[in-house]
């Protein structure tokens, strides 16, 4: 990502700092050639933010250009806390990186690996694994509705991709689109910067 468009996504980021700051959601000035058609419905299909009870996209914004061109959606969240107490409401705007794309990878995600991934596993295989990508599928679990699509996306340069991020990041794929997610809030922007490169990097090498 170049500094003139890092520069850019950082003050959008702070613009977005300040108005949940203020309680004020102001829109911004869209830049977005083709917007996602209608993303709060098609989000509510994905499993990346099935634990929030109520979604709603505040806003879109274009990020790259040509074959680099991403979206990041800014998204309020919902969701409810059960304790000892009875149930509270959180909320939170979080934010995702998404492009469409022709390819046909199935329903697939692609998620790192966790210790409780590794002990389920171990009792109810689940997830796919990959011979010729063994590194790949020892730090990310692969889920899919049709292990042979996820299979023929799959290629040395998007399993490297994967293995040299830092970020905990997770992909998914359906309807036709690709939803790039991290642990983020707009009062803790580092991990968008960095999602936003990944997504732009990923979308290069999606056939």
């Amino acid at each position: 990502m170049d500094l003139t468009l890092r520069a850019e996504l950082h003050q959008l980021l702070e613009e977005h700092r300040e108005d949940l700051i203020s309680k004020h959601m102001h829109p911004l000035v869209q830049r977005i050639s083709k917007p996602l058609r209608d993303p709060t419905k098609l989000f509510r299909n994905f499993e990346l933010l099935s634990e929030h009870q109520e979604i709603q996209v505040t806003d879109q914004r274009q990020m790259g250009k040509g074959k680099e061109a991403i979206q990041l959606l800014f998204i309020e969240t919902t969701r409810v806390i059960q304790s000892k107490h009875g149930s509270s409401r959180q909320k939170d705007t979080i934010c995702v990186a998404a492009f469409p794309t022709k390819a046909d990878w199935g329903r697939s995600l692609i998620r790192p690996e966790s210790f409780l991934d590794k002990l389920a596993e171990f009792f109810s295989p689940c997830e796919h694994d990959f011979e010729e990508y063994r590194e790949f599928s020892s730090k990310f679990c692969c889920f899919s509705n049709d292990v042979h699509k996820l299979r023929s996306g799959l290629s040395t340069a998007i399993t490297q991709l994967f293995l040299g991020t830092e970020l905990p990041v997770a992909v998914e794929f359906g309807f036709g689109t690709c939803v790039i997610r991290t642990e983020n809030s707009v009062l803790n922007p580092a991990p968008i910067v960095e999602m936003a490169e990944f997504a732009m990097a990923l979308r290069k090498l999606i056939v």
